[in-house]
């Protein structure tokens, strides 16, 4: 997932170049208060945030290389349908699982309480960008052991896994 979060961030931060590239050449060129400047404003302040995603993308696509560095095998997939197929052959492959509630195919607590149907001891450790008292009551539910709010750095990561792994290690059972 890594991996991909960060070949996507990549392709767009080149699009998105040319868009704020030729953004302050429009800026340049039109009259302060006209209409058309307040256009290319509103264009240039959407790139900006749109930028802010891109930092925050390849930020998650190197906290994976993060969970590898920490000892642990990163398993990615492009979707929940995915992961679960990869899960459902071989849950003893599993430590935890580590998953975004936005994903195709199904919510990340929608794959949380099927990945615990088929392994209730599995750790799983949601994420969202919206990690509201609604979605955290609904994970929970689910049967998620944590849930974390975006943007994530590393260390955030690595002690929330630590924290589902370690009791799991020495028998606790949640």
């Amino acid at each position: 997932m890594g991996t991909l979060a960060g070949g996507v961030a990549h392709d767009f931060n080149n699009i998105l170049g040319a868009v704020l590239g030729y953004g302050e050449l429009a800026q340049s060129s039109v009259p302060p208060n006209s209409a058309v400047r307040r256009y290319v404003d509103s264009m240039m302040s959407a790139g900006q945030r749109a930028k802010s995603l891109v930092e925050r993308i390849l930020a998650f696509s190197r906290s994976a290389e993060t969970i590898a560095g920490l000892g642990y095998e990163a398993v990615g997939f492009s979707s929940a349908v995915e992961a679960l197929e990869a899960f459902r052959s071989d849950p003893q492959r599993f430590d935890a699982v580590l998953s975004d509630e936005t994903m195709p195919g199904m919510t990340g607590s929608q794959l949380t309480e099927k990945i615990i149907a088929i392994r209730p001891d599995i750790p799983v450790i949601l994420m969202s960008g919206y990690a509201g008292p609604t979605l955290v009551a609904r994970a929970r539910a689910a049967g998620a052991r944590e849930v974390l709010s975006k943007p994530l750095a590393a260390r955030d990561i690595a002690r929330a896994l630590a924290s589902v792994i370690a009791p799991v290690a020495v028998g606790y059972k949640n």
